[in-house]
């Protein structure tokens, strides 16, 4: 009898490789038919638990081994996004300076008809303070802010206290007083303001006392 064909080394085939084991048990008819019954689904479960481990083992590894390239990849892709990304900090910063003017950032609102049903028209709305009014911020929102609003029906200036400036787009002239809505309610001073000769001449309204007043 050769070697293979002896009980010891077909239990030992068993135990270190399975599939030759079985098939020496089953060809040499090793112990009885339930036996070799039962050695083969133990044997087998434990061959398919090893077999399993072994691979899982694996794909952990790789996935691990795998894993730095992922990070570095997406964070070439997130870098190469932020630099072609339009919306850059120095976009955003040009838009920031866009609602921007000498007297407080702006915002464009709707002009509605009478019953408040129908868009007709924008105008501006300048969020302000009574810190910000000068002769010299007047002077540079009509000489640098005005004519970008040539399109909107009015320009108002919201000191923030129920008084403002109401200005026409096309005219270097301004109405103040208190504000309603969006457009002034009451007129106490006028002002015309000359921006090339850097001055402003002041008007008040025949009647108006009791406001406060701008300069």
């Amino acid at each position: 009898m050769k070697f293979y064909q002896k009980t010891w080394f077909v239990m030992i085939s068993l135990i270190l490789f399975f599939p030759l084991g079985v098939f020496l048990m089953w060809k040499h008819k090793k112990f009885n038919k339930l036996g070799r019954v039962v050695f083969t689904m133990f044997f087998g479960l434990i061959f398919v638990i090893a077999v399993s481990g072994i691979l899982g083992s694996e794909e952990n590894n790789q996935a691990t081994s795998t894993a730095p390239i992922k990070e570095d990849v997406e964070a070439n892709i997130e870098s190469d996004t932020d630099e072609k990304n339009p919306e850059s900090e120095s976009e955003q910063q040009k838009q920031a300076d866009s609602k921007n003017t000498a007297l407080g950032n702006f915002s464009e609102r709707p002009v509605m008809n009478g019953s408040k049903t129908e868009r007709i028209g924008t105008y501006v709305h300048v969020h302000s303070d009574r810190s910000l009014i000068t002769e010299a911020s007047l002077i540079d929102f009509v000489q640098n802010d005005l004519p970008r609003f040539e399109d909107m029906n009015w320009v108002v200036i919201d000191l923030n206290d129920g008084y403002g400036l109401h200005f026409l787009p096309s005219m270097p002239s301004a109405d103040y007083g208190l504000i309603e809505d969006g457009s002034l309610s009451k007129g106490y001073e006028s002002y015309l303001i000359y921006a090339e000769e850097g001055s402003i001449q002041k008007n008040v309204n025949e009647g108006a006392s009791g406001y406060k007043p701008l300069l």
